[in-house]
Parts: C-alpha cells; sequence; structure tokens
C-alpha cells in the first residue's frame, strides 16, 4: 500500500489521522486568512489650512483635524516648512504660547494669521526671537508677540527674505494703544530687525509693515525697528499702496529709536506712522 498522497503536487508523508476532514479544515484556515487580512489604512491627507488647537509648544503633532487638540503652533509650522503646500496657519481660540526656542519660518509662502477679535499672544520667553523669517512670501497678522531675548529681535528677518508682510501685529507687549504698563520685553533688542541682503526688483518691497503696535521694546539699543543694511522696506503701507488709518503704525515707549536705519540701509520707505521717541533717543535715526 502506498505511503504518498497523491492528492498533494508535492511528496508529503501522510501523518496519522490525516483524512479529508483535516485537509479540508486547514483549506478553510488558509482561504480565510488570505480573504480576511486587514488591508494598509491609507495615510490621512493635511489640509491645506492648519489649524491651531491647542497652547503648548509641542512639536511632531499630526494636525490633522480642528478642534481635536492635536496641533500646537510649533508642529504647524514645522509641517509648513517640509510641505510647501501647507500655506495658512490658524487658530481655533484665544492663546497664550509660551515657546521653547525661537520658530522658524524657512519655507516660502506660510501666513500665520489670528482673525480680528482673537487674542493669540505668543512669547519668545527668553528664549531667542518669536519668530526668524528666512525665506520669502511669509505674512504674519494679528499676532501679539513679546519677550525675546538678550540681544535679539522679536521678529528677525534675514537671508534673502523678501515680499515679507507684518500686519496688524502688538510687537513687544501683550495689549494694544498707548496705555497700560510695559514690561513684557524687558531684554529685547528691537521689536523687528531687519538684516535681509534680497534686492527687490519692480513693484516688490523687501517687507511691508503696516497696521503694527510696535512698543515697550526695553533692552539694549531698544529701537522700534531696525533695518540693517537692508533696502526697499515699506513702513505704513500694503502690498497695493494702500496707506489708509488701518495701515497705520504706531511705534511708541521703546527705549531706542522708534526706527534706526543703520549704514547702508538704502531706498526705504517711512510714511503713515505715529512715531514717538523716548528716553532721549530718536523718532528716526540714520547714522550713516
Amino acid at each position: 500500500m502506498s505511503l504518498l498522497n497523491v492528492n498533494f503536487r508535492h511528496t508529503v508523508p501522510r501523518a496519522p489521522g490525516w483524512n479529508w476532514l483535516t485537509r479540508l479544515g486547514l483549506s478553510l484556515a488558509v482561504a480565510g486568512a488570505l480573504t480576511f487580512a486587514p488591508s494598509p489604512r491609507p495615510a490621512l491627507a493635511l489640509p491645506q489650512t492648519l489649524v491651531v488647537d491647542r497652547a503648548d509648544d509641542v512639536a511632531g503633532l499630526p494636525c490633522l483635524v480642528a478642534d481635536s487638540n492635536d496641533c500646537s503652533l510649533r508642529s504647524a509650522v514645522n509641517l509648513a516648512n517640509t510641505d510647501a503646500s501647507l500655506t495658512d496657519i490658524t487658530f481655533s481660540s484665544n492663546f497664550t504660547i509660551t515657546l521653547g526656542s525661537t520658530l522658524m519660518l524657512t519655507v516660502t509662502g506660510t501666513t500665520i494669521l489670528a482673525t480680528p477679535g482673537q487674542v493669540v499672544e505668543i512669547n519668545a520667553n527668553n528664549t531667542g526671537q518669536a519668530f526668524h523669517i528666512s525665506a520669502s512670501d511669509n505674512t504674519l497678522q494679528g499676532l501679539r508677540l513679546y519677550g525675546s531675548s538678550l540681544g535679539t529681535a522679536i521678529v528677525w528677518i534675514s537671508g534673502s527674505a523678501q515680499r515679507v508682510r507684518l500686519a496688524n501685529n502688538v510687537i513687544g507687549d501683550d495689549d494694544l494703544g498707548f496705555l497700560g504698563a510695559c514690561g513684557n520685553s524687558p531684554n529685547s533688542h528691537s521689536g523687528i530687525y531687519i538684516g535681509s541682503d534680497a534686492s527687490p526688483v519692480g513693484s516688490d518691497a523687501l517687507a511691508w509693515i503696516y497696521g503694527n503696535h510696535i512698543k515697550c521694546v526695553a533692552g539694549f539699543p531698544g529701537h522700534g525697528i531696525q533695518i540693517d543694511g537692508s533696502r526697499e522696506v515699506v513702513i505704513g503701507a500694503n502690498s497695493a499702496g494702500q496707506a489708509g488709518p488701518a495701515h497705520r503704525n504706531f511705534i511708541l515707549l521703546n527705549a531706542g529709536d522708534a526706527v534706526h536705519l543703520s549704514p547702508a540701509s538704502n531706498f526705504n520707505v517711512i510714511r503713515n506712522s505715529f512715531l514717538q521717541y523716548s528716553d532721549g533717543r530718536y523718532l528716526l535715526n540714520n547714522p550713516g
């Protein structure tokens, strides 16, 4: 009598108790495993607008769904820096965000926007700048920024960045206007420091700075805006040339000059702005 199972393609010795019921059970088990194995889940696509919905400074969050507590500002900025299609960062509510290090904008075309009526404070917490912008076409709008460390500006524009928009922010303090106690930026070098080497052409500008309150910058030298060898910065008008009351800057209560132009800072425009000096400094100082 043959000891081989001629129903199998391979010659396998028949084990004791091996019968058609055993083979049927094995076949069903194999078929079931092939039929019901779960397929890999597709990756969720990031939304074009990232919505910050938590106030901490955690990195590495996914930012997939608004109001699900899955997106910090740092996570949103880092995602925007790795994917140029992520162009807008907004906020789900009012927040006070205390940073552990500078937020870097290194890719073109990101807008960080607090909508009218929202209060979004970003405290640099003496750890560096609040924002360092080294790429073009980035916008900060409607934010309250303060607290940079000794020798650093609250917002620093560097590299070859151009067409930067700083609009409707409070820089140096946490509230608007002429009144109210200062004290949130005791060490800040300047409110905005511009050191980009870009050479804008045509109607472009290196930066448009309008509608801001730049105040209470109390470090050394404590300038509201310092332009350090850069050119074609427009203070007091937007990219369309509009310079109405809504575009007016208020630069006041700072330890240094309201606007300080370092040598070789050429072709810059200052208009439609309220400039106040304090501590014996200048409204506008161009020592070059």
